[in-house]
């Protein structure tokens, strides 16, 4: 037996509040969404500009590394090889970098 009497609104009454939390649900879940792409977009970017400077830090260092390296090839003959009076010695850690006939002569001899 169906009452009569009862309204269409006490009928839906569970439904509509099933509805509204439904609905609420779906604007939280689409609120978190947005806020986690919005972070995983910003730590992409981050890493981005990140991998750039590490870039640039790189190529300085290497830029340096040859002006180094540079240097030391030019200033061996003139630092490395010469003892605390001046006289030409052979460096075992360094090989080659002076020849056999000037170990043990100053410059001026």
């Amino acid at each position: 037996m169906v009452d009569a009497n009862v309204s269409v609104q006490a009928i839906f009454e569970n439904w509509y509040k099933m509805a509204v939390a439904i609905g609420i649900a779906v604007i939280g879940v689409a609120g978190g969404l947005t806020v986690m792409f919005a972070v995983v977009i910003a730590r992409f970017r981050h890493r981005k500009d990140q991998n750039a400077r590490f870039s640039q830090g790189e190529a300085s260092l290497r830029a340096s590394e040859r002006k180094l390296k540079s240097y030391v090839e030019m200033a061996a003959d003139w630092f490395w090889e010469q003892d605390t009076n001046l006289y030409f010695v052979r460096d075992a850690r360094i090989p080659l970098t002076s020849l056999p006939t000037d170990v043990g002569k100053s410059r001026w001899k």
